[in-house]
């Protein structure tokens, strides 16, 4: 059977490192599951038209700070997905072993949870993938890309609405994951 390709945004960290947790979550299901991959690395200004010229459609207006995001996947049947939840169902019904336990009900509590904390820790976190995460053309056309979305450069949105604000208005979300995790019913 044909390997699966993996689009991620290449690191600074040196060749063939990954540093988007969005990416892992793809990337820790193909490993957790024995399934064959290899990475294509795709920097910033390349993601939308790569993606776009497979057929894959947009993101939902309003739903993420790009039309188009990585991770996305070529399956082994040709077909593209785009969205980490979307690819871990596709590949979770082409190989059901060993199961991900897509379907634990605990998973979506732990997901909206995720994105509500995550929303508040935008101004902290979107700021540093620049300067510490990104590479290459990929830190210029980020900078850009986000000046765009949220009207002011990274600086600004860090200094207006980042730092120990972001981290208060965060907290209880944080605080509901430590729950989530010190839950004995979360092993499956």
């Amino acid at each position: 059977m044909e390997e699966v390709t993996l689009y991620d945004n290449p690191s600074r960290f040196g060749a063939g490192t990954c540093w988007s947790p969005n990416v892992w979550k793809t990337r820790l299901l193909l490993n957790f599951k024995g399934i064959n991959y290899k990475t294509e690395w795709l920097h910033g200004a390349e993601i939308e038209p790569t993606l776009s010229s497979f057929g894959i459609p947009p993101h939902e207006p309003g739903t993420q700070l790009a039309n188009y995001t990585v991770p996305a996947v070529r399956l082994p049947n040709g077909t593209y997905i785009m969205e980490s939840l979307l690819i871990a169902q596709a590949i979770e019904a082409m190989y059901p072993e060993p199961k991900a336990h897509l379907d634990a009900p605990i998973l979506a509590e732990v997901m909206d949870t995720l994105r509500w904390t995550l929303r508040h820790l935008v101004p902290v976190l979107v700021p540093r993938m620049p300067r510490e995460c990104l590479s290459g053309p990929s830190i210029t056309y980020h900078i850009e890309a986000r000046k765009k979305t949220f009207g002011m450069t990274l600086e600004e949105l860090e200094e207006k609405m980042g730092g120990e604000a972001a981290w208060k208005r965060a907290m209880p979300g944080l605080a509901k994951l430590a729950g989530i995790l010190n839950l004995s019913s979360l092993v499956v």
